[in-house]
């Protein structure tokens, strides 16, 4: 019940600032609030992770959580840029792999836990790996597409299509 409230008074303080900040500093807190966020899942997942004996089967799943929050921490543009050192075409393209690698680590974590569920007598009647190829694909397909989109962007004459801070995500738009 704790854990619950304390949730609940966080994302109450959250909007209560951002309702409150003028829209110059929304921009800047949106990312702050975004990094925040996920290291924050990051660091809980592999908190519990730790709290859980080396053979217990949800440990792995856990840490594969973890981890998965701690790529699409680093896939953040902010964090990319300051990796590459101001190289922005380095900078998206260890946006891709982190968000690629992410969704991957994280359809790994998800597998673990549907197993753990099978183990436990509960989940799909009917397995399949086809089932699995799916997932894999979808979360591959879904920062596939913007990467696809930035990638292409590069080689059109004019503004190049990157991340940007107006977008604040790894999906790309038009900056020069």
């Amino acid at each position: 019940m704790k854990g619950a409230l304390l949730v609940a008074v966080v994302v109450l303080l959250h909007l209560a600032v951002f309702a409150w900040l003028p829209p110059e500093a929304l921009a800047g807190y949106r990312v702050a609030s975004r990094i925040t966020f996920k290291a924050a899942t990051a660091a809980a997942c592999l908190w519990a992770a730790g709290t859980l004996s080396p053979g217990d089967y949800m440990r792995p799943f856990w840490t594969l959580l973890g981890a998965s929050y701690l790529l699409l921490t680093a896939a953040e543009p902010v964090v990319c840029a300051a990796l590459a050192g101001g190289d922005q075409e380095r900078a998206d393209g260890l946006a891709a792999a982190f968000l690629l690698a992410g969704n991957l680590v994280s359809v790994g974590a998800s597998a673990l836990l549907a197993f753990a569920y099978r183990a436990a007598g509960v989940g799909l009647a009917h397995g399949s790996r086809l089932a699995w190829i799916a997932v894999g694909l979808v979360a591959v397909a879904i920062p596939g597409y913007g990467i696809e989109r930035c990638a292409a962007g590069r080689s059109r004459p004019g503004p190049a299509w990157r991340p940007t801070s107006a977008t604040r995500s790894c999906s790309c738009s038009w900056s020069r």
